[in-house]
């Protein structure tokens, strides 16, 4: 990276660690220590099982080779992404094919 780029990239990574020593020292301040602590690790769990719960074809797959294989399949001019599914035994393929909610279209 450049240097303006890098200074740029530098001020938002630091911004962000700010902002979240800020959150944490606020949370902390106003429930106490071992509250913070328990409502975070809390909050980290209800994140995780969320995002578990709307993209199932992450939990699917076993390799990060496997989703690459996924998006290679999809973008084939001859096979449909149903077709390189069915071909591969792809289950995270399997699950492209899943209709998104309208409220992310």
């Amino acid at each position: 990276m450049r240097g303006r780029v890098s200074a740029v990239n530098m001020a938002f990574i630091n911004a962000s660690n700010e902002l979240g020593e800020f959150e944490s020292g606020v949370t902390a301040a106003l429930l106490g220590t071992v509250p913070a602590v328990i409502v975070g690790g809390a909050g980290t769990c209800l994140v995780v099982l969320v995002g578990a719960y709307l993209f199932p074809e992450l939990r699917a797959l076993e390799r990060l080779t496997d989703a690459r294989a996924a998006v290679q399949g999809a973008f084939s001019p001859t096979m449909s992404s149903r077709d390189t599914a069915e071909a591969s035994r792809d289950p995270a393929a399997l699950a492209s094919d899943r209709k998104l909610p309208d409220h992310w279209q």
